[in-house]
């Protein structure tokens, strides 16, 4: 293993620590954390999906989606609903409260990705993300094969 791989796995890990603490500093006052954050996000995108649907989406695997919607249900942000041609799966879908923070979590989000590319290059950041795209994808296949 050399020297550059591991620095390059330290960077990924300490993004994505860090990020999860901006995340669970900025909405402490809303009961939300970096764990379900993520499943508003997402929802804001695509409003009553299922929770396999959201599960897939998301690459998260079907317990730790439950955990977040149980939680996020228990905080008013969202309800359930039995589907109307599947009486077995549920939707999701946000509430008023939910609705209603929508733009201030959206906004962290922005301010993150703002500061953490502040000053960077546009063709840089290009190809950084299309690197991190292709090594998610590798990521979320060598976990389907094992």
């Amino acid at each position: 293993m050399n020297k550059k791989d591991r620095e390059m796995r330290t960077c990924i890990s300490v993004l994505y620590r860090q990020f999860q603490t901006y995340i669970n500093n900025n909405t402490k006052d809303l009961g939300i954390g970096a764990s379900e954050y993520i499943f508003l996000i997402e929802m804001y995108k695509k409003d009553n999906m299922s929770q396999e649907e959201l599960s897939k989406s998301l690459t998260v695997d079907k317990a730790a989606t439950a955990r977040a919607i149980k939680s996020l249900e228990e905080k008013e942000y969202i309800f359930r609903i039995k589907d109307e041609n599947d009486k077995r799966t549920n939707r999701i879908k946000l509430t008023k409260k939910g609705i209603q923070i929508q733009e201030r979590l959206i906004d962290l989000l922005e301010q993150w990705n703002s500061y953490i590319t502040k000053d960077m290059n546009i063709e840089i950041l290009n190809i950084v993300f299309e690197a991190i795209k292709q090594m998610s994808t590798k990521a979320i296949e060598i976990n389907k094969i094992q």
